[in-house]
């Protein structure tokens, strides 16, 4: 949780200082903080890449499909 909050906050910095953004300040923090920590996991848990890579294609696969089969009931 902690984490969250120091990137949020980074991102913060990176938007007023680095890179300014034509976004609402939050929109712009929240989305460095996903960067960050994506860039985070990806260099420390490099081993699990992977792993999670085929699990998150498959979550996101299963997510469209249950999506086009609640379209397709209604």
């Amino acid at each position: 949780m902690l984490g969250d909050v120091l990137f949020h906050e980074l991102g913060h910095h990176i938007h007023q200082l680095h890179i300014p953004e034509h976004e609402g300040p939050e929109n712009v923090a929240e989305k460095w903080s996903k960067k960050l920590r994506g860039k985070l996991l990806r260099k420390r848990y490099w081993y699990l890449m992977s792993l999670l890579y085929p699990l998150a294609r498959l979550y996101r696969w299963s997510k469209q499909l249950s999506k086009a089969l609640g379209k397709s009931r209604t």
